[in-house]
């Protein structure tokens, strides 16, 4: 009985993440890139289909080695310790918008993708404003 509860909860959780994400996504495609409603729509509804992604926990050995790659990179610990995560998880690519995470995770031997097209990235500065 504990265990289909424990799995309800988990199930939940994954409802609320995903419809959380799937709005956010399509606020920031429609109201800060500039990308058509239905465009958004169909990118969003992809990214529902997709098959949920596997959690890793991140222990201390995570945050160990998270510290590790900031110090020698440098980068920033968090996002560092979001590529000890993939690490740990073994995973083979990363999918972020952070630009910033490219050179962490080629130093980890994880291939960073970026799911916005180039085109589109090309339209904003560092600060992720459009450029005028």
């Amino acid at each position: 009985m504990l265990e289909s509860m424990l799995e309800k909860a988990v199930d939940m959780f994954r409802y609320a993440w995903v419809r959380n994400t799937r709005g956010s996504a399509r606020w920031v495609l429609v109201s800060q890139w500039g990308v058509p409603g239905s465009d958004a729509d169909r990118a969003v509804a992809a990214l529902a289909r997709l098959r949920f992604p596997l959690y890793v926990d991140g222990d201390g050995g995570v945050v160990v080695r998270a510290i590790e790659l900031s110090r020698e990179l440098p980068h920033d610990v968090y996002d560092c310790f979001l590529v000890a995560l993939a690490e740990k998880g073994e995973a083979t690519h990363l999918v972020t918008t952070d630009a910033g995470l490219r050179r962490v995770c080629e130093r980890v031997g994880i291939r960073y993708e970026n799911p916005i097209p180039r085109k589109v990235l090309a339209q904003f500065g560092p600060t992720g404003r459009r450029s005028s």
